[in-house]
């Protein structure tokens, strides 16, 4: 996974429904694994986003940022502020 490139798609899209109000200080893309029982291993699964947030500027609006951007992303995101 190019990790620069969906930083910039989530940057994007907080930027589209956040009015520029939230920047991306940091972030990480980790691998998940499950267990395959039928491999009796751990394999690839997905993907969890952490991302910790600047805002720029107030915002009124008061959605839960992770959950807009598993929405849009469809992994799991962990999300802090500065």
């Amino acid at each position: 996974m190019d990790e620069n490139r969906l930083k910039k798609v989530v940057q994007s899209a907080l930027d589209i429904s956040y009015d520029k109000s939230l920047l991306i200080s940091e972030f990480r893309a980790l691998q998940t694994h499950m267990y395959d029982n039928n491999k009796c291993d751990w394999v690839p699964d997905s993907y969890s986003l952490f991302l910790v947030l600047k805002r720029i500027k107030d915002c009124d609006d008061n959605r839960n940022v992770s959950s807009f951007i598993e929405s849009v992303i469809g992994f799991e995101c962990v999300v802090d502020f500065d």
